[in-house]
């Protein structure tokens, strides 16, 4: 059978739908004239963040006779900047609603804002050098017992696209419609870190680099992934009356394969393995007005579950002595966000 075969019947049946069923399967999302689009806005909190970064090994010290260094691997989790709390988020989301495809964005906003004691020297590279005696450093260290605090402005956005071609109708106040969709996550934040005034320099790493002892400095961080799942919508009511709509969605991003697309040199390069998982779930009241729009009401819960295994590109002794390079890492990020919405449509 040719490969296009199956794809040609699942057009056929798409076209069909219309033609072949009764009311109860309709062809496409119910989308009326005056509701093709809704504009929501979200104040809530986000919680539960979790995040992790644990070296694992490094061949380099296996290849060049030194496993015993091994043990010079770090971590460093969320918990270690005072990160263990719920802080307040807001954002807005826009939809856009055809009858067989419709977009969906959605933005949230949140700022941590922290002040705490480093459990432990904490090697950290940062976005705009720190100037200590006329040289500036990429690279500081935070010493064991030092307070410092941190501000972080970021911002959580995710654009999809879904494909819904059919609407199950068993009742004239039930609609259900389920879609596949395609997507991007993206994470973008700028933070400010402050350890004080700058007291020294020190060496750390192998090869060595140079880090200045406290300062302060700010830059940005970011990271983008590509999704695609499944979900649906149960619509509750007459069309034209008060409806509880249900709608969820489940999307993930399964990637093994090169950072070479996300890291700016060469000696950064890793290979990655990805496993992210974006679970949501939403409950709107949507109440109608005369005008045939509707305003809504209601809540929206959302899980993220990421986790990586980044590990060197070297195949050879030769290259792994030759790039020198770094642990291998080990790295997972955790966060749910509970927000109230409120919105209309036009």
């Amino acid at each position: 059978m040719s490969s296009y075969a199956p794809w040609c019947c699942i057009l056929t049946l798409f076209l069909s739908v219309n033609v072949l069923a009764g009311d109860w399967l309709r062809g496409g999302r119910e989308a009326p004239e005056t509701r093709d689009a809704t504009l929501r806005f979200a104040v809530g909190a986000v919680s539960d963040i979790q995040g992790l970064v644990q070296e694992t090994q490094r061949t380099f010290y296996d290849v060049s006779g030194q496993p015993e260094k091994q043990q010079l691997a770090e971590y460093y989790d969320l918990d270690d900047f005072g990160m263990d709390d719920s802080y307040p988020a807001a954002g807005f989301g826009f939809d856009w609603i055809w009858r067989y495809v419709s977009l969906e964005w959605n933005v949230l906003f949140m700022n941590p804002d922290v002040s705490t004691v480093a459990q432990r020297n904490y090697y950290i590279g940062v976005g705009d050098d720190i100037t200590f005696e006329g040289q500036g450093y990429d690279n500081l260290l935070i010493p064991e017992g030092q307070s410092f605090s941190m501000d972080l402005l970021g911002a959580m956005s995710e654009v999809r696209g879904m494909f819904t071609p059919v609407t199950f109708a068993p009742a004239e106040t039930v609609r259900i419609t389920p879609w596949i969709d395609l997507g991007l996550f993206l994470f973008g934040g700028y933070y400010e870190i402050d350890a004080g005034p700058p007291t020294g320099t020190t060496q750390y790493l192998n090869p060595p680099e140079d880090f200045v002892i406290g300062g302060a400095s700010d830059g940005y961080v970011g990271m983008g992934l590509p999704e695609y799942g499944a979900g649906g919508e149960i619509r509750l009511g007459r069309p034209d009356a008060l409806n509880l709509v249900i709608q969820g969605h489940y999307a993930m991003c399964d990637y093994s394969g090169s950072t070479d697309w996300i890291v700016s040199t060469a000696h950064r390069e890793k290979n990655a393995d990805i496993d992210h998982v974006n679970v949501r779930l939403r409950c709107t009241l949507d109440i109608p007005l005369e005008n045939g729009r509707a305003v809504l009401v209601g809540i929206d819960y959302q899980a993220i579950d990421s986790e990586a295994l980044l590990t060197g590109t070297a195949e050879t002794e030769e290259d792994v002595l030759a790039q020198r390079e770094r642990f291998d890492k080990y790295v997972s990020f955790e966060l749910t966000a509970l927000t109230a919405l409120f919105g209309f449509t036009f």
